[in-house]
């Protein structure tokens, strides 16, 4: 097989509260494995769960 095959992970990250570098790291560290413990959930199911009135002229991996 030759193919550009890429599995999409979407997370999203809080940068509330004006945390440090470390707290971040932290933070975007917990969102990844949890991304991960998720990953074969077809994205296009999260987007249908995530958003109720989806804009097919903006992307929705981003806002």
């Amino acid at each position: 097989m030759i193919g550009f095959f890429v599995n999409v992970l979407a997370l999203r990250s809080d940068l509330g509260g004006n945390p440090s570098f470390s707290e971040l790291l932290r933070r975007v560290k917990e969102t990844t494995l949890g991304g991960y413990d998720h990953q074969l959930v077809p994205f296009e199911k999260v987007v249908d769960q995530m958003i109720t009135n989806r804009d097919m002229s903006r992307s929705p991996l981003f806002r």
